[in-house]
């Protein structure tokens, strides 16, 4: 009995977890409908509710896929694979099925997972389902899919805000808060290795820490515009100290990004307002329309190797800006990047990040920083690589 019951609430708590997922996905537009607990039936026989989904979604093209929740993969993949191949018979909008599994399920039950998932896409067993994903990959398809179906700037908006969510979410979980003490053996957390990644890389003790929580709303600047912080973590410890993280989050499909775009006179502010010279040179920038006509580059270049970290610490952290109010909030600390491509995440320290940019040979910047200037109407807008 206690086995059977271990078993339940495992996979319990999965399905929860991707009940969250959807949830997300659908409060960003990502999604026009989730239904719990789909059934559909033969309209020739008179059996209701014969084949059934734990979830079905729909996206703003009407198409639908179906979703099940595992924990194991074995022969109960038998009842997945009947149900897909007569719900996708009787349901002509039905055209993708997945089973998703937890990304922190153990590490046997993964290898099955990926291998049944490759087969299928190998055509080597047959299979109506579409594929065996894990909760991130599922998430990613399900993103970029509705992400895709939406104007093209509304989209990246939403998935850069969803990223952000995403990250609060799973540190704020209880859940991986519990499987990382050891306090939880029948639940795989919520995106649990991106939770692990995050707190191993702070240093954590799980044995000291006894509450993480986590939040997107970050205190607007004195202009009301937006801090470099997009997540505020507050970890509290047995010692009743409380620590402060601060993250700069970056999701993209690109390896460059534009981080910072200002006018002339606010750069030469920001660096040094006594300074003429440099003020004057970067107006020069700016009107001669980009780095190719320009024609001051040996003297900006020296401007930057006096100014260069403190521009980097700016564009890239917020640090020095006088329109901050709250530094110790709105100041980020730590920059955490997703490659959408590779489907890996990074997490550094700013000094660290800004170092490991001067270290690439393949960053690119001009005037000795790690940015790439370029002009953008009457503003220098600063693009940089991500790692």
């Amino acid at each position: 009995m206690g086995e059977n019951r271990d078993k339940n609430e495992h996979g319990q708590n999965a399905r929860k977890a991707l009940k969250d997922m959807l949830a997300s996905m659908r409060a960003h537009d990502f999604l026009v409908k989730v239904e719990e607990n789909y059934a559909i039936y033969d309209k020739d026989f008179p059996k209701k509710d014969q084949f059934k989904a734990p979830y079905m979604i729909e996206f703003l093209d009407e198409e639908q896929w179906i979703l099940f929740s595992t924990t194991s993969i074995r022969d109960r993949m038998k009842q997945q694979e009947w149900d897909t191949s007569n719900i996708k018979r009787l349901n002509e909008n039905v055209k993708k099925a997945y089973v998703v599994v937890p990304d922190g399920i153990q590490k046997s039950e993964l290898e099955n997972a990926e291998k049944y998932n490759r087969e299928i896409k190998e055509r080597k067993r047959y299979s109506v389902l579409d594929g065996v994903e894990t909760l991130e990959i599922t998430e990613g398809l399900i993103r970029n899919k509705g992400a895709h179906l939406l104007a093209y700037g509304s989209g990246i908006a939403k998935m850069g805000n969803e990223f952000e969510g995403k990250i609060a979410a799973v540190l704020s979980n209880r859940q991986n808060l519990l499987k990382w003490k050891g306090l939880s053996k029948n639940n795989d957390g919520y995106f649990y290795p991106l939770f692990l990644q995050i707190v191993n890389k702070w240093g954590l003790e799980s044995t000291k820490v006894t509450n993480i929580s986590a939040t997107t709303k970050v205190p607007p600047l004195a202009t009301r515009g937006k801090a470099k912080t997009d997540v505020i973590v507050m970890v509290e410890l047995d010692s009743v100290d409380e620590i402060i993280y601060t993250i700069s989050c970056k999701r993209t499909e690109k390896s460059i990004v534009s981080v910072h775009e200002y006018s002339a006179e606010r750069y030469a502010t920001i660096l040094n307002p006594e300074d003429k010279e440099l003020e004057q040179l970067l107006k020069e920038f700016r009107d001669a329309g980009g780095i190719n006509a320009y024609t001051k580059t040996i003297e900006l270049t020296g401007k930057m190797k006096i100014y260069g970290d403190t521009l980097a610490r700016w564009g890239v952290g917020g640090y020095g800006d006088p329109k901050v109010i709250q530094p110790e909030l709105q100041c980020a600390n730590y920059i955490l990047t997703f490659d959408a491509n590779s489907q890996k995440y990074s997490i550094h320290e700013l000094d660290e990040y800004i170092d490991l940019c001067k270290q690439d040979e393949k960053n690119g910047g001009h005037f000795g920083t790690i940015f790439r200037w370029t002009k953008k109407k009457d503003n220098i807008q600063l693009k940089m690589k991500l790692l």
